[in-house]
């Protein structure tokens, strides 16, 4: 599994997701599907202590995180340029 290319494959499927919505439209349920299967495939990697991708140990710097209540929130692009 190569966490680099999932994530991108990610990062794709949000901005058509993102971009439909933004049109009005329901998003594709392959991608939407597609999306969940990439996060669980990650989330199973990483769990079993895979290498993150190379994004997400090395942050970009225009992008923030946060830890409140124990969820680590994101604010910044994902990828397409959208702001969070």
């Amino acid at each position: 599994m190569d966490p680099n290319e999932n994530i991108e494959q990610q990062r794709t499927l949000v901005c058509r997701i993102i971009a439909a919505r933004d049109r009005g439209e329901e998003p594709d349920a392959a991608d939407s599907t597609a999306l969940a299967d990439l996060v669980v495939e990650l989330d199973g990697w990483v769990m079993r202590g895979g290498a993150l991708p190379d994004d997400w140990r090395q942050p970009c710097g225009a992008c923030r995180a946060e830890r409140r209540d124990g969820i680590i929130r994101i604010r910044g692009h994902v990828g397409c340029g959208r702001p969070a």
